[in-house]
Order: C-alpha cells, then sequence, then structure tokens
C-alpha cells in the first residue's frame, strides 16, 4: 500500500477526479447517456448512486495516501471535497415532510441570496409522496438539479449513504425506519426494489 507506484496511482486518479472544473458543486455530474441505465430511468446530472460512490472513493482514497509532501496536497484536497460533498448531499438531496413543507412556501424565480436555491417550483411535488412518506422518516432524493427534483427513492444510493457515514446519524436512522415503515412497497416478497415508484411501461 506504501509502494511508491501504488501512491502514484492513488494521486493520478483524484487529479483525474478533482481537476477544477467549471460545475459549481461538489458533486460529480453525470452526463447524459454516460449512465448504463440512464435511458430508460431517466438518470442525470447529479445521481445519489454515483455521489454516494464517489464520496466512498474519495474517502478510501484520502485514507490510503501516506503521509508525505508529495501526498499531503492530495490530503487536503480529499478532506476538502468530502465535506463539501457531504453537506451539499445532507442539506440539499434530504427530503422528509419538513422539508417537503418548505418547498411548498418556497418562492420561486429567486436571484441572489435565495432559499430556493434551485429554484424548485412547489407544483412539482408528486401526489403519491404527501401521502407515501411517514412522519418520522426521510430519505435523500434520486437526483437534484436547477427546477426540478426527482423524488424517487433509489435504495443502491440511500444504503451507500448509511453505510459510508455520508448520511448523518439522524438521516440514517430516518432510511431505516422509511424502509421498515414502507417494506411492502420497497420489498414486499422479493429482495429489495432498485426505485420507488416502479417504472412504468
Amino acid at each position: 500500500m506504501k509502494r511508491p507506484r501504488f501512491q502514484q496511482g492513488i494521486r493520478l486518479i483524484l487529479d483525474l477526479y478533482l481537476t477544477p472544473c467549471f460545475e459549481m458543486l461538489p458533486t460529480l455530474l453525470v452526463p447524459d447517456a454516460s449512465f448504463t441505465i440512464d435511458r430508460r430511468m431517466g438518470v442525470y446530472g447529479h445521481p445519489l448512486d454515483i455521489q454516494a460512490l464517489f464520496y466512498l472513493a474519495v474517502r478510501s482514497a484520502q485514507e490510503l495516501l501516506s503521509l508525505s509532501p508529495e501526498n499531503n496536497p492530495y490530503i487536503t484536497a480529499t478532506n476538502n471535497r468530502i465535506n463539501h460533498l457531504a453537506y451539499h448531499i445532507r442539506e440539499y438531496s434530504w427530503l422528509n415532510l419538513t422539508r417537503l413543507n418548505n418547498i411548498y412556501r418556497y418562492d420561486v424565480e429567486e436571484y441572489g441570496t435565495a432559499i430556493n436555491k434551485f429554484n424548485i417550483y412547489p407544483d412539482t411535488i408528486p401526489q403519491w409522496l404527501i401521502e407515501w412518506l411517514p412522519e418520522t422518516s426521510g430519505y435523500f432524493v434520486g437526483n437534484l438539479g436547477p427546477g426540478r427534483i426527482d423524488y424517487r427513492f433509489f435504495s443502491q444510493g440511500n444504503l451507500m449513504a448509511v453505510l459510508t457515514s455520508l448520511a448523518d446519524e439522524t438521516q440514517s436512522q430516518a432510511i431505516m425506519d422509511l424502509i421498515e415503515q414502507r417494506w411492502d412497497d420497497l420489498g414486499g416478497q422479493m429482495p429489495m426494489k432498485l426505485c420507488f415508484p416502479a417504472l412504468e411501461g
């Protein structure tokens, strides 16, 4: 693990993924058609599954880097990205009844220091969600982008968020509560579904 070539390999991978770009968000952009299941599921932009895996990869790289003058800038960069990514996902992708009520009261087309940073329209909230989301639970939405939220529950992304500590302790418990309370929808008589609600057609 501390071999020079191994350390160089981690640095090269981090050079690729932590390179400065035009993206203002700490999340990893998934362009259209670059995700294996994006066509049928409409996954593009910043899907939760990819962000959870990205968070795990950067945290793993940080732990594998040995302390050395060559690695110090990478350790600092990974620490910054981990903190920004965790804050962004926990703050903006989290959905529970409190957040849902806040979205209902959002003003749209705001500028400057807006509360509604992603310009989410309240009338985009699907009817099934209001009846489905229990009071004591919550989850990370499948995708978040300007003007839209993908309100579907993606099992892999949410469980990876719990596993990697991308979700804080309260959020992790709320996700597990949701799975328990909505087991008939999320699991039922089969292994856990990839997403809820299921795809149509």
